[in-house]
């Protein structure tokens, strides 16, 4: 039989996993932001490349709006909606409950099992959303380094 103890660790295991997808989900938010202003920045220059640039500098433009919207495409990704498991659904236990009602070490059992298996679920899918957000970052950090470079050869 389980303890209180042990069920508050387990609950406080399955609380971190929740912070961390929030954490992800600000994180998101902010790529959301980087990609659009620096598409958007892009887009102003467009004419300025073109209608002045070399074509290495036209090229290496062109590769950095692709980079950013490849890291657009994957903080998408990221951001799209995950099936996440809930700790327990309260009608369908309330139904499955028998005509005796179980002792606490068996609900606290219960809920254990309901926690980890909740908290192994949803650790996969933010672990999922983080690796997209990784290839984002990775995405971003090259688009900045092309147009940079594409705008000094532009320059010249």
């Amino acid at each position: 039989m389980a303890t209180q103890i042990q069920y508050d660790c387990f609950k406080h295991v399955y609380d971190l996993e929740n912070e961390h997808y929030k954490d992800i989900q600000n994180a998101c938010k902010i790529y959301i932001s980087i990609c659009s202003f620096f598409l958007g920045g892009l887009a102003f220059k467009l004419h300025a490349v073109f209608s002045a640039a070399s074509t290495p500098a036209k090229v290496i433009f062109i590769l950095s709006v692709i980079s950013f919207v490849f890291a657009f495409i994957f903080v998408l990704l990221a951001t799209w909606a995950y099936s996440y498991q809930a700790l327990c659904r309260p009608a369908e236990y309330i139904e499955n409950l028998g005509t005796a009602p179980p002792t606490d070490g068996e609900f606290l059992d219960d809920r254990i099992v309901d926690i980890a298996y909740a908290w192994d679920v949803n650790s996969a899918v933010n672990n999922r959303k983080g690796r997209f957000l990784q290839v984002a970052s990775i995405g971003m950090l090259f688009g900045v380094i092309l147009a940079f470079f594409s705008l000094l050869i532009s320059l010249t």
